[in-house]
């Protein structure tokens, strides 16, 4: 089992192959394959880095919702947890995820995030949901 609250190098790899995961189960319009043996549990407080790791989490989690075949009533109840997990996820975040402005960028259609640092408009893309 593979306990992704703690740090080091295992969970870095994990990380990164479900980023990558997440991408080519997308692309080839598949569920994100997902070990059973890999364990998430949220827990608070938790830094940027975890912060940025569980968004992906939910994320794999819900394109498996989305691309799997359910029932109605059981979609519901599962869709209403992945919801309240997204749900407290955006109420935890620190305020290094608050844009510091959005103001609109000429020529652009879609609303603007301006973040003092990169990694952190990946993840706030999600606060417009």
């Amino acid at each position: 089992m593979i306990d992704l609250t703690q740090r080091g190098l295992l969970q870095t790899g994990v990380w990164n192959y479900l980023r990558e995961e997440i991408t080519v189960a997308l692309e080839c319009r598949r569920p994100v394959r997902l070990s059973s043996n890999v364990v998430y549990q949220a827990q608070a407080p938790k830094g940027d880095d975890s912060q940025a790791n569980y968004i992906s989490y939910l994320l794999a989690q819900i394109i498996n919702f989305c691309l799997n075949d359910t029932e109605e009533d059981e979609q519901h109840l599962t869709w209403q947890i992945l919801r309240d997990r997204l749900d407290d996820w955006k109420q935890g975040l620190s305020s290094n995820f608050s844009p510091y402005s959005t103001a609109p960028k000429r020529g652009n259609v879609f609303p603007s995030l301006w973040m003092l640092r990169p990694w952190h408009s990946i993840h706030s893309a999600s606060l417009f949901v």
